[in-house]
């Protein structure tokens, strides 16, 4: 979605340059120099996000792939819930005791949404790579 964000915004900003150069012929010269600097700025700002989210979009699809490939199925039990944000929307952190066969438990933190099934005690299903602890809760 911040995706097609990003490539709507990306129009912005040379929009404002051509307006700069063709259409603000009546504005003065430093009126016009500022919106041609402010499309430029604005096309930058754009290419490097969608230049981040491309990068965050790879990573989470070759994590998604080595969890498919290498994950061990593995439990992880809420030991903990705290109220946090999610930017604009509240949510919980779970500390979450993560064990399965064939690797050490070991404690972790996630930030989600609120349900009512997110429980101190509450036992959720998981894909676990044991070389650097990467997981994932599955349904």
């Amino acid at each position: 979605m911040l995706r097609v964000l990003g490539f709507a915004l990306l129009l912005v900003g040379p929009f404002m340059t051509f307006a700069a150069v063709f259409l603000a012929t009546g504005e003065s010269v430093g009126n016009r120099w500022i919106l041609g600097v402010a499309g430029l700025a604005v096309t930058v700002s754009c290419l490097r996000l969608i230049n981040h989210e491309s990068r965050l979009d790879v990573r989470a699809r070759q994590d998604r792939l080595r969890l498919e490939t290498a994950g061990l199925p593995a439990t992880a039990e809420i030991t903990g819930v705290r109220a946090t944000s999610l930017g604009e929307e509240s949510g919980v952190e779970l500390t979450l005791l993560i064990s399965g066969t064939g690797f050490e438990p070991f404690e972790s933190t996630s930030k989600c949404k609120d349900d009512e099934v997110l429980k101190v005690g509450a036992r959720l299903n998981a894909v676990v790579d044991p070389a650097d602890r990467l997981y994932a809760i599955v349904p």
